[in-house]
């Protein structure tokens, strides 16, 4: 009895793992860059939402990263752009470009005040 469940959970792990294994990947890859200035942007998130991944623009504004054939979400964000979502339909080799609007937000007046009180020294 013993041996027939270690047989039944060892072949269970090898078909998961094999499975796992047979997934066709495909690499998504291409640049961000400046809608306005058309300049590539370093350390852009370029992020999978189904798939919980993701990666980040080298110096040159271009990313790659390899995941399963499929359907995705991909959403691309950065410090003062505007984050944006597209769908990719990704069953080869895919190269998709992205370009960033800025975030161009007005911050309203700070006002700094300090209060000094006098105060007397003794010696």
């Amino acid at each position: 009895m013993n041996t027939k469940l270690i047989y039944f959970v060892t072949l269970t792990l090898l078909l998961s793992v094999s499975s796992m294994f047979s997934q066709e990947k495909c690499t998504l890859s291409g640049t961000v860059s400046d809608a306005k200035s058309n300049e590539t942007i370093i350390g852009v998130n370029v992020y999978i939402p189904e798939l919980k991944t993701g990666t980040t623009t080298n110096e040159y504004g271009f990313y790659s990263i390899t995941i399963p054939k499929g359907n995705y979400r991909v959403q691309v964000s950065s410090v003062s752009f505007q984050t944006i979502t597209e769908s990719v339909n990704l069953d080869k080799n895919t190269k998709n470009n992205f370009k960033l609007f800025s975030s161009e937000e007005q911050l309203q007046e700070v006002v700094i005040k300090k209060d000094r009180k006098a105060t007397n020294i003794k010696k």
